[in-house]
């Protein structure tokens, strides 16, 4: 799986993952950080994502 947004200058990118949205359980897949004078898209990608697993759900928040 890959994942691609369009990266502000000056922020802390955070990307997630859970396999159910009742509850939420979030965890960590990756942070990237936009430390260029021009916005970025960046790309992360789930490697980890075993065979066979129940599916996935991403978010990307962003911090200051």
């Amino acid at each position: 799986v890959a994942l691609s947004w369009l990266a502000a200058t000056n922020r802390v990118y955070t990307v997630q993952y859970t396999t159910n949205l009742a509850p939420t359980k979030w965890q960590t897949l990756a942070t990237y950080t936009n430390k260029t004078t021009t916005n970025q898209v960046p790309t992360v990608l789930d490697t980890n994502s075993p065979s066979g697993a129940p599916r996935r759900f991403y978010r990307v928040g962003y911090g200051p």
